[in-house]
């Protein structure tokens, strides 16, 4: 027989995890659905919206940009390594792509909308050193161009280029190598 002080101990336990197993297991009132009213929560989000919007960083769309693409040629049997410029009419800006040796095409992408000339330079590399400066060669997308390069094409004034958003001018050609020094502007990147 077990002593009373254990046998109280063990039924003080055993009603003490009765007790904690019915307030664990019984359902917890909620409170009414009144107490939520329905204009706070319209308030609340209504300030969330407003907050977020204030710290909300603004968007400035990118200006949609063009290009320039065409053919290359060379008086000569191979294509030297050139450096295509678009130079910008109304801002002044110039921007250009070098190609490599025997490249037949070439594009100058993301370029503003606006009015270019377009010139192809060729530096030549195998001067010896001490030597005087090698003659930079111009060829421009000149009216001699589309006149078909002949000795009757006598205008060589560049042909003003329009470059839309979103688009590529094609057919854009600086073949016109056959012009008086300075007939074009010089490269602005040298």
């Amino acid at each position: 027989m077990k002593p009373p002080i254990i046998r109280s101990i063990i039924i003080f336990s055993f009603v003490l995890a009765s007790i904690m197993a019915c307030t664990l297991l019984s359902p917890q009132p909620t409170p009414p659905a009144e107490n939520f009213a329905a204009t706070d929560t319209a308030a609340t989000l209504t300030a969330l919206q407003a907050q977020f919007t204030a710290n909300a960083p603004s968007i400035t769309p990118l200006p949609q940009l063009g290009g320039i693409t065409g053919a290359l040629s060379f008086p000569s049997e191979f294509i030297p390594p050139l450096r295509v410029v678009a130079f910008n009419l109304s801002t002044g800006e110039s921007f250009y792509v070098d190609t490599t040796e025997n490249q037949t095409t070439y594009t100058i992408p993301e370029l503003p909308a606006g009015t270019y000339h377009v010139v192809a330079y060729y530096f030549p590399t195998d001067i010896p050193i001490g030597d005087t400066a090698p003659q930079i060669l111009a060829a421009g997308y000149s009216q001699a161009v589309p006149c078909g390069l002949s000795i009757d094409c006598t205008d060589h004034s560049l042909i003003n280029v329009q470059v839309v958003p979103g688009e590529f001018a094609q057919g854009i050609n600086p073949g016109d190598w056959y012009t008086p020094d300075g007939t074009f502007p010089s490269d602005p990147t040298r």
